[in-house]
């Protein structure tokens, strides 16, 4: 399967890349290569948002889910709270960000029929 997560949207912008958080979806991506969650799902796609609580509250930055290709390609637009992360260590930021890909998996789970529980403890072993 392929996991491709983006640099964060608002957050790339205004702070740059977490070189850190960069890297661990780096292994993320590569350990995640070889896998098969889904007959019909091959590659998720995730687009953290990581902005001020105020702004979502405002209905800036909405999440979005889209799939493409007979359901094979999803495509997740997911909210963060930059406040957290911005006091979080690396560790935590790691946490977090493991925290919003599972969040983002649960949200293709029924229309990419994607086996989720499996997803989940390979992602929190990795």
């Amino acid at each position: 399967m392929e996991l491709n997560i983006n640099s964060p949207l608002y957050y790339k912008d205004k702070y740059g890349i977490d070189d850190v958080i960069a890297a661990y979806c780096q292994d993320l991506h590569m350990y995640f290569k070889d896998k098969n969650y889904s007959d019909v799902l091959t590659t998720i796609g995730v687009i953290p948002i990581l902005a001020p609580v105020d702004a979502y509250d405002k209905g800036e930055w909405k999440e979005h889910v889209s799939f493409i290709a007979g359901n094979s390609v999803a495509t997740v637009e997911i909210q963060m709270d930059l406040d957290l992360y911005l006091k979080a260590t690396d560790e935590e930021r790691i946490l977090m960000y493991k925290d919003m890909i599972l969040r983002a998996a649960k949200k293709v789970k029924s229309k990419g029929k994607f086996d989720v529980d499996s997803f989940q403890r390979d992602l929190l072993s990795k």
